[in-house]
């Protein structure tokens, strides 16, 4: 991450290439914006632990 970065930015283009189907992703509040919790549901299939 640059100095000028925002992490939550970076969130989607890190997990888009990786087949999350059926893995636990687990992270801390600062990416649980229900948009992001949402994609990874809904569209990579992935659990969730917070």
């Amino acid at each position: 991450m640059g100095a000028k970065t925002n992490e939550t930015a970076a969130f989607r283009p890190l997990l888009e290439p990786l087949d999350l189907a059926g893995a636990v992703v687990t992270f801390d509040a600062l990416h649980s914006v229900k948009d992001q919790v949402r994609w990874l549901v809904q569209e990579k299939k992935a659990g969730l632990r917070s």
